[in-house]
This record gives C-alpha cells, structure tokens and sequence, in this order.
C-alpha cells in the first residue's frame, strides 16, 4: 500500500509539473520578442521540450493541454504550424527521455542535456521548415536577414539548453539534501544503538558482580557453623550489593521512564531551600559549600523535585572530582547572556522551539581537577566515567540531561583541567 501511494504521488506530480510548465509556455507565446522587421520569436519550444525530455510522457502530454488551446483559440490561419511547433518538441523530448532511461541513466550529464537541447531544438526548426517548403523558408530568410534566421534556429535549443540545466541542477541539488538527511538519520541510529549496547554491557556487569557477591555471601552463610560477626559482616555484604542493585534499577528507570512532571510556577531560587544542609552532611568539613539564590531571576516552570534531584546529582559529581579541600557554589540568578551566547545555547533547536525571552541559570561550581574539552563533549553518555572506581557509576548525569531536556532548558559546561568545572543550567523564563 505504501509503495503503491508513493507511486501514485509521483505520477500525480508528474502531472501537475506538465500543467505548470504548460501554463509556462503559453505566457511565452503572449509576450513574444519582435524586432523591427517585423520577426517574431518566442520560448514555448524550450519549454515543452524540457518538459518532455525531464518529465517523460506524461508531464509531456499535460505540458501541450494548455498551448493547444490557446493557439486553437487565437484562430490563426496557419494553425498547423503553430501546432507543429507544441508537438514536435514534445514527441522529440520524450523520445530522448526514453532512450536515456532505457539506459539506465536516471542523472543527465550536463553534455547530454546540450545535445538533447539541441536535437529537440533544432529538430522542431526542421520540421517546421519542412512544413513552409524550401523556397517559402528561403523568401523568409531573405526578409528577416543573417541575423533573424540565427535567432529563429537557435532561440530554442539554447533556451531548452539553459532551462533544463538550472532543473537538473536543482534536481541534483534537492537529491544531495535528501541524502544528506538519510546519512545524518542513520549515524544518529547507530549511535542510538551503540549507546544501547554499551548501556546493556554496562548494566549486564554491574548486575552480575552483585549477583555473585550475593550468592557468594548466601553460601558462605548457609554453612551453618559461622561466628556471628563474620555472619553479619555477610549480611551487610549482601544488603550493599542489594542496595548497588537497587541503584542502578533506579536510576535506570528514571533515566529510561522519568515520570509524570508536577510542574510550578515559581521562583527557581526556592529550589534551593535545605540545598546546603545535605550537602554540608555529605561534603565534611573540607569543602566549603556556598549557596546563594537571587529572587529577582524570574519565574519559571519546574518540577521542584526534578530540579532538586538536578542539583543533588551535579552537587554529588563536583564531590567526587574534588580530592583536596575546596568549595562547591550553588547559584541562581538572571542570565545575562549576549546575543550571541542566547543563540550559541539554543544551537540545534528548530526555529518555533527557540526561547526569544530571557533565562534563569541554575550554576553548580567546583574547585576540582576540571575537564578536558573531550571529556566535556561525553560527560552525559550514559555510565561513562573518568573514574578509577567504576562500581558506582551509574545514570546520574544522563538522568540530569533527561531532566533539562523536559524542561525545555540548556546546558552549558565550562571547565579546564585543573581549573574546576562549572555547570550553568538555563530555564527559561516565563514570568519576570
């Protein structure tokens, strides 16, 4: 079914092509070129021959309807001249079209399109010029002069030359663009399914370490004559790997199914809110934490939670890159971007997605060992890691991603090796 409505689609556009160019050469025909001698010359030549010779039979046929009916309505008394000069250009494009598509030859070289001009062009001029007779065309030739039979003979061929020569390249140009998006569709499929592969490997290693832990501990339990501390030191063996279980389902699930979003108008500021208290327990005395929200960087639409899950996991990563004491700043505030900073953001959105407001940045900033540009560029593939200890790794950061995509936000990420790292999250605002 679907191949037989791409089918009809192309026939009907066929169709409608030939009408259009139709239409095309009989305005030719109204607006003629005159000289002084009275030499009267126009296109219609050139454009039903690139029909024919582009369209084939059928764009052909639809692109004669119209120039028949005009020149039947002009009733001229040399109506068979006229009409040889619609029909042999059409029944020689055509003839041209078959013999190149018989050859398989779906893309017309630049010199074909020349010759085949020329063969329909000048082919209509000898038909017609057999029509009047030799003599008939000689007198002719004798009135108009050197210059008037030059243009007569090669008015068409050259206009059918330059005519189809600007279609095919837009032909060849509209094929290259679709091959181009058919190449950009297909690399973002197979790095889907990359990403999936390595996300499945990741997963499938992280479960079986657990798994055997868990079993290893089970047995080792089910012996019987164990002291009690060995036998608790299995037990809670067994709930860690339960709980780096629990973990990664988690985070896998939220990362895959984030859930129905509560969405509120707020103050992004109010996000913040018992912010520094869990990062205060989890950080130590080393690292200074540093929490600063301004009321006056507009309202937007959030998910108080999911915001709140953003800051824990950014929070949780400038931790871990952080060995020696330092500070982690959590900000909010009015982004005051340039023009072009806003543009540079939003790089990739369509157009009727683009936020022409202003935003409100969400910034989590440490004094760690920073990033290499490279790093930066994959920091949210899903359990890729710097880290030596790779047990924990999990979705957290894709899952942050995740979360600013459904909330219509960007990401930006500035850091150096050695430097920190700053990650700024833009919002946009909805409400000053």
């Amino acid at each position: 079914m679907r191949a037989w409505s791409v089918l009809l689609a192309s026939e009907v556009n066929l169709w409608l092509a030939g009408f259009l160019f139709g239409a095309m050469a009989v305005i030719t025909m109204m607006i003629p070129l005159m000289n002084q001698k009275g030499l009267v010359v126009d296109c219609h030549v050139g454009v039903i021959g690139s029909t024919a010779l582009l369209g084939g039979p059928q764009a052909a046929l639809a692109s004669i309807l119209f120039p028949c009916v005009y020149l039947i309505s002009l009733g001229d008394t040399d109506l068979l001249n006229g009409l040889l000069g619609i029909v042999v250009p059409c029944v020689l494009g055509v003839l041209c079209n078959l013999w190149y598509r018989r050859r398989k030859d779906y893309w017309l070289t630049l010199r074909q399109v020349f010759v085949f001009s020329f063969l329909v062009g000048l082919g209509t001029n000898l038909a017609v010029s057999g029509y009047y007779m030799f003599e008939a065309v000689m007198n002719g030739f004798a009135n108009i002069g050197l210059a008037g039979a030059v243009i007569i003979f090669f008015v068409s061929p050259i206009t059918m030359a330059l005519l189809c020569t600007l279609l095919v390249l837009e032909q060849r140009h509209s094929e290259a663009v679709l091959l181009l998006a058919e190449t950009e569709r297909r690399m973002l499929y197979s790095q889907k399914m990359a990403a999936i592969g390595q996300l499945a490997h990741k997963i499938s290693h992280s479960v079986l370490n657990s798994l055997t832990l868990i079993v290893g501990e089970v047995a080792l339990a089910k012996t019987g004559n164990m002291e009690p501390v060995r036998l608790n030191t299995c037990l809670d063996n067994i709930n860690s790997a339960a709980e780096c279980l629990s973990k990664v389902t988690g985070e896998l699930v939220a990362f895959a199914t984030p859930g129905a979003m509560r969405y509120l108008r707020l103050d992004l500021s109010k996000c913040l809110a018992g912010v520094k208290q869990m990062l205060s327990e989890m950080s130590g005395p080393d690292i200074q934490i540093v929490v600063k929200g301004e009321h006056a960087a507009g309202l937007v639409d959030v998910d108080p939670d999911r915001i709140e899950q953003v800051i824990m996991h950014l929070a949780v990563n400038a931790l871990e890159a952080m060995s020696n004491p330092g500070r982690i700043s959590v900000t909010v505030a009015a982004a005051n971007l340039s023009a072009r900073d806003h543009a540079r953001i939003q790089s990739g959105v369509h157009r009727k997605n683009l936020h022409h407001g202003t935003f409100a940045v969400l910034s989590v900033q440490d004094t760690g060992c920073g990033m290499t540009e490279e790093v930066v560029h994959r920091i949210f593939e899903p359990f890729f890691t710097t880290k030596e200890r790779r047990e924990n790794v999990g979705l957290g950061l894709s899952t942050v991603y995740n979360i600013v995509q459904r909330h219509h936000g960007f990401i930006d990420i500035k850091s150096s090796l050695g430097a920190g790292t700053g990650v700024h999250v833009y919002l946009p605002v909805v409400s000053a």
